[in-house]
């Protein structure tokens, strides 16, 4: 699979902005809440998402990828926090998220989950 839509969801307008310039490379959507996020994902199709765990909406992160989970079961998800968060980030985890990262995150840390996610889609390849 390759990656070419990405949905980020994150209430801080300068975390929008630096996906936005990081993954120049890709058709990139921002968006600030779970909610929208489930609205766009609705009529779009993402092959990755970025999720904020924690939102100060009524629904959070963790929240917003059970609900995308739903419309998608094969979403491939990362979730993203600058909270001592672990239990959240452990639920999303067993509830199928592909992995997660915590901010400030460097540009390494990102290109290092594309390299995870090829090297999963190769794996996955194999085994067909």
């Amino acid at each position: 699979m390759e990656i070419k839509k990405i949905l980020i969801v994150d209430d801080e307008q300068v975390i929008r902005s630096l996906f936005k310039r990081l993954l120049r490379d890709y058709e990139v959507t921002t968006v600030s809440s779970g909610e929208e996020a489930i609205e766009i994902y609705k009529k779009k199709v993402f092959d990755l998402v970025f999720i904020d765990v924690v939102f100060p909406s009524k629904m959070d992160g963790v929240e917003t990828f059970v609900e995308l989970k739903k419309i998608n079961p094969d979403i491939i998800a990362v979730m993203m926090t600058g909270f001592e968060v672990h239990n959240k980030i452990g639920t999303a985890m067993e509830k199928g998220a592909f992995d997660y990262i915590y901010k400030p995150f460097s540009v390494s840390e990102v290109r290092g989950l594309f390299d995870k996610l090829k090297k999963k889609e190769n794996l996955k390849k194999t085994d067909e």
